[in-house]
């Protein structure tokens, strides 16, 4: 597993002009759950912890994540900052 480069410069033109970046779809799922196991890995290996991750079912192009799965996605992420001990993001 290796890690993926997040997106990180979607805008609000993308959105209001619907181009590639607008869109969350499967490739951004996966992306962001493939990034979030190589981190709970780095994470379990650095401070000998086990961080808890709930499974998640891996979407398809003719599937779409219901809000429980992308719920269950961000509580995977919320659970390596905890544990990571870095400050909330309000």
């Amino acid at each position: 597993m290796k890690y993926i480069t997040p997106i990180t410069d979607r805008t609000v033109e993308d959105i209001a002009n619907k181009t590639a970046k607008a869109f969350f779809n499967v490739l951004d799922w996966h992306r962001i759950h493939n990034n979030t196991q190589v981190t709970k890995a780095l994470m379990d290996f650095l401070y000998s912890i086990s961080v808890p991750q709930e499974s998640l079912i891996e979407p398809t192009i003719v599937t779409v994540p219901t809000i429980a799965e992308l719920n269950s996605l961000l509580k995977n992420i919320e659970e390596i900052r905890i544990h990571s001990n870095l400050p909330a993001i309000s």
